[in-house]
């Protein structure tokens, strides 16, 4: 559908997910809300309306992705401020659903990566043993370092709950 939000705010910290305001020619709301409340408060599925001379038409040999009222649903669950700057969470398709509690790998990737003992890091959803599961690859700065301690911590303090991260090097 276009561009949809923007900003730089050069020399300035933004948290995680900050993706600017939504652009004059956009307008916007959340969907579902209240079923994302585990991710952060308010947040919801995103769609957009931009009008029709500045919308992407639709994709080749596909349908239009609009539906009859011209709203688009990105995809993307975020939060909106009164002032209409948008925070990406996460994309709806990537959220991983553990007993009905959802998280966002990307959240936890930001906060693993933080830790300065871990260079790399990636967070994917996988069922185990039929039970859905969190799973972390995480890579230490030196070789052979057993940072399992670290990792349980951040995930916890990510998470918010304890006593449900094992790690295993």
């Amino acid at each position: 559908c276009g561009a949809i939000a923007a900003g730089v705010y050069q020399g300035q910290d933004v948290a995680p997910g900050w993706t600017g305001k939504t652009m004059p020619h956009v307008t916007s709301e959340l969907r579902g809300q209240g079923g994302y409340d585990d991710l952060a408060y308010g947040a919801g599925k995103l769609a957009v309306k931009v009008a029709q001379p500045l919308r992407v038409q639709g994709y080749f040999g596909g349908a239009s992705p609009y539906d009859d009222d011209g709203w688009f649903e990105t995809g993307d669950i975020v939060t909106l401020d009164a002032d209409k700057t948008l925070h990406l969470i996460g994309r709806e398709d990537f959220l991983i659903n553990v007993s009905g509690t959802k998280y966002a790998p990307e959240r936890l990737e930001a906060a693993l990566s933080r830790a300065p003992e871990i260079t790399k890091v990636a967070v994917a959803g996988l069922t185990i043993d039929g039970a859905a599961q969190v799973v972390a690859l995480v890579v230490p700065l030196m070789a052979g370092t057993d940072i399992s301690m670290r990792v349980t911590r951040v995930l916890e303090e990510a998470l918010g709950r304890t006593g449900i991260v094992q790690c295993r090097m």
